[in-house]
């Protein structure tokens, strides 16, 4: 279960000065998000690792879209740097589908994505962007 205090947010922060990898405390530090962490979570989102096998990026960002979508100063802190990158980075289609659906509702898609998105090896993000057009 998460643990949402100042406490857990605190540790997640220490944890996080002397690993910046370490995905447990980045996990505790968005779901502790409070108004201004948004340029250290922008750098530590983008720190995790994109291995496709090894990686925690799936889960770190699936996380950061849940933030994004339940916090409306996550979304004005995180949206139009990290749902690019997420959408740009990610391995996985139906998570990048979610990043495009996400940029839409806040008018961060541009035509040259909506354009780049119509030769996606997704299906499903192809049609979307048939229909963002």
């Amino acid at each position: 279960a998460d643990v949402c205090s100042e406490k857990v947010r605190e540790y997640a922060q220490g944890r996080l000065k002397h690993c910046p990898e370490d995905a447990d405390a980045l996990y505790m530090l968005i779901n502790n998000f409070c108004a201004g962490d948004g340029e250290q979570l922008i750098s530590l989102v983008k720190a995790v690792s994109l291995n496709e096998h090894d990686g925690a990026w799936h889960g770190i960002f699936s996380a950061t879209r849940k933030l994004i979508d339940n916090n409306h100063e996550a979304d004005s802190e995180l949206s139009e740097e990290l749902l690019p990158y997420m959408l740009r980075e990610g391995y996985c289609s139906n998570c990048r589908l979610d990043c495009l659906e996400m940029m839409q509702e806040r008018g961060l898609l541009t035509q040259k994505l909506i354009e780049e998105c119509q030769w996606d090896c997704s299906l499903e993000i192809r049609e979307f962007a048939s229909t963002a057009i």
